[in-house]
Parts: structure tokens; C-alpha cells; sequence
């Protein structure tokens, strides 16, 4: 379910953990988008997928997605800039592909 409010999936059980019903305009048809993470060796793949308003939505959660494993590997003095996220939907198609290297801006 997405909260029209937030156009956010909202897991807790249906209800939205900012605004409770009545209160939050659900809408139940939004697509399904499954993150693949694909690596050197293969692909990591996304079983549970996240509902979300439109393919924009899922790119913009790719990026946060990608950041926070980079974020994750640098602290473990790792680089995993070469990974991409393949974006699929419910039939498996890929829909998008955004490297990792696409996540982050050049701050020199």
C-alpha cells in the first residue's frame, strides 16, 4: 500500500507509521520494483522488492541503496564503486540499470 500522502510504501501492516487511518489516502496498485545488485561475480538478487509510485521513485531509491553499500564498504576499507543496481519489475524485466558510480558527485 502507498501512502498518497507520503507516496511512500508503507510495510507496518498496511497503516502508514506517520498518519493513521482515516487519516491516510491509500492507493493499492502501484508497481512492484526488485533491486538487483549486479557485482563482478554475479548478481545479488532482490527476492522482496518495494512498491513504489513510478520508475522515478525507484531510480532515486537505487541511489540512496547504492550510497548506503558504498557507504557500508568504505568503512570496511572496501570499494564496491564498480557494482550496478539493475531495477526489474515484477516480471523480471530490467528496467534500469544505474552503476554505482552514477550514485555519487565529484566533489573536488
Amino acid at each position: 500500500l502507498i501512502c498518497l500522502q507520503h507516496m511512500q510504501g508503507c510495510g507496518y501492516n498496511g497503516a502508514c507509521r506517520t498518519h493513521s487511518a482515516p487519516d491516510a489516502v491509500w492507493r493499492g496498485d502501484v508497481p512492484r520494483y526488485f533491486f538487483n545488485i549486479i557485482t563482478a561475480n554475479g548478481a545479488i538478487v532482490d527476492d522482496e522488492g518495494s512498491d513504489l509510485r513510478d520508475l522515478d521513485h525507484a531510480r532515486l531509491e537505487a541511489i540512496k541503496d547504492a550510497r548506503a553499500l558504498m557507504s557500508t564498504a568504505m568503512l570496511d576499507g572496501r570499494t564496491i564503486f564498480g557494482r550496478s543496481i539493475a531495477i526489474c519489475d515484477e516480471t523480471g524485466d530490467v528496467l534500469m540499470v544505474l552503476p554505482f558510480s552514477e550514485a555519487v558527485k565529484s566533489s573536488d
